[in-house]
């Protein structure tokens, strides 16, 4: 079976600059993001895959997502997760 994963990016041109999404291919999903063919990432490639979760179940992975994207817009360096559970633990300073 397939696995879905949620990934971020973080754009090479600026670095403050973060996209998730969720996707069975990655690769092929991140050529689209570098070619310019999504809309939410065409003005900020080069992307690189920063991060990626994998889950065999595609409803499990999209309520990763659906968490996650908020968070993350918030502000991605700001969070770190308790391995237990997959929650906010506390907030982290990156000097």
């Amino acid at each position: 079976p397939a696995f879905h994963c949620v990934y971020t990016l973080v754009s090479e041109r600026d670095p403050s600059k973060h996209y998730t999404g969720c996707t069975e291919d990655l690769d092929s999903r991140l050529k689209a993001h570098n070619a310019g063919e999504v809309t939410h990432t065409a003005k900020y490639r080069p992307w690189i895959v920063e991060t990626c979760v994998a889950f065999r179940n595609r409803e499990k992975a999209r309520a990763f997502e659906k968490y996650l994207k908020p968070v993350l817009a918030a502000n991605s360096r700001d969070v770190i997760f308790d391995a237990r559970g997959g929650v906010p633990k506390s907030k982290l300073c990156f000097t």
